[in-house]
């Protein structure tokens, strides 16, 4: 993408150019990289999901999660979550800093192959609602004003499903981005499998005491979008559900999802979350609240003791799976803020384990009164 130097306002008849300026002029932030963050933490969407998403019905909207990110003995500058699960990495960096050119790049897919490894089985949301907790918020809430009344339970279900099939986007943001940096990016994006990065550029223009900002993204194709699979949900229905799991090339992983979506349906205990990227099905309880959600990639067990008649319930459904193998037997329950994906998943079970699980599921995934 050219460098753009100016942009221009439309004053009556007039059109004026408004001269690009240096970032530190007139911005907040103790520090100049300090003002790019701040400027990112306080508006996600300075990140442009059309620029992204081209063309799509509904593009990506950003959530903050986090600023300042613990990962591992680094800290991520800003995590941040889309309406469609899918979690963006940030890292700022000025023209200036040293970082700004390629080791950023190695630095960011470090974070991620971290995350990776590490933000499973509910901690990443620990770790955001943690964050927010010490800005007196709560990330749950957060996540239902910018999105809309979503069930932030099944959201979680997704951000983990994605997380855990690498579908995450990575973004190094600067005031100008050096021209090696932009061919690494450029390469990179279209090399990566499922995983989107980016550049983007944000150009300060006008005399103070104002400013307009705006974003140029690096990196972007339509094609790339469409191969990476990175885009809008949908709302599943069963027939839809069944034709995605016939098309799973795995026999053994086809044949364990279909059969666990034909006897949720057979027990009339499926629930089906609207708005998911991938085939997601759930299993409520008699009370009617979801216990469990199914992907092909993982079986997530909600443990949160109001999803249950009492206490006791939960800790026999947990009992029975570590009979089964699927839970460690030193696993607690109770240290568990919300769920935990069973160390098996569809295609792993051994037929009997997999007879066995739906017997388990049987006795606390009832058909709803």
């Amino acid at each position: 993408m050219p460098r753009h130097d100016e942009v221009f306002i439309i004053q009556g008849s007039d059109i004026q150019p408004l001269r690009a300026r240096p970032f530190k002029a007139g911005l907040f932030g103790k520090t100049l990289e300090d003002a790019l963050q701040t400027l990112i933490e306080r508006q996600p969407n300075i990140i442009n999901g059309r620029q992204i998403d081209p063309g799509a019905a509904d593009p990506p909207r950003f959530v903050l999660l986090c600023r300042e990110m613990q990962v591992g003995d680094w800290s991520l500058d800003h995590l941040l979550v889309d309406q469609h699960g899918v979690l963006t990495f940030v890292e700022a960096k000025l023209l200036e800093n040293p970082e700004a050119r390629r080791a950023v790049i190695g630095q960011i897919l470090d974070y991620a192959a971290y995350a990776s490894e590490n933000w499973s089985n509910g901690r990443l949301r620990q770790l955001a609602n943690a964050y927010w907790q010490r800005h007196n918020g709560d990330v749950d809430a957060v996540l239902r004003d910018a999105l809309g009344n979503i069930d932030v339970d099944s959201f979680w279900n997704q951000v983990e499903s994605n997380l855990a099939q690498s579908k995450i986007r990575l973004i190094i943001v600067a005031d100008e981005l050096q021209p090696e940096v932009r061919r690494v990016v450029e390469f990179l994006n279209q090399q990566l499998r499922t995983i989107q990065l980016f550049g983007l550029e944000v150009r300060c223009f006008g005399e103070d005491p104002n400013a307009v900002v705006v974003p140029f993204l690096i990196g972007q194709t339509q094609a790339t979008t469409a191969q990476k699979g990175i885009g809008s949900t949908r709302n599943w229905t069963v027939d839809e559900l069944r034709t995605a799991y016939s098309n799973i090339t795995n026999a053994r992983q086809r044949d364990q999802m279909l059969g666990l979506l034909d006897w949720a349906v057979k027990l009339d205990c499926i629930t089906i979350p609207g708005d998911t990227k991938g085939p997601v099905f759930g299993l409520a309880s008699q009370k009617g609240q979801q216990i469990v959600s199914i992907s092909p990639t993982s079986v997530y067990v909600i443990l949160r003791t109001e999803r249950y008649k009492d206490i006791a319930e939960r800790d026999r459904l947990v009992a029975d799976l570590k009979g089964l193998g699927l839970y460690p037997a030193d696993f607690d329950a109770a240290a568990i803020t919300d769920g935990k994906n069973l160390t098996g998943r569809p295609g792993e079970f051994e037929d009997r384990q997999f007879a066995d699980l739906l017997a388990v599921l049987s006795r606390y995934c009832k058909a709803r009164t």
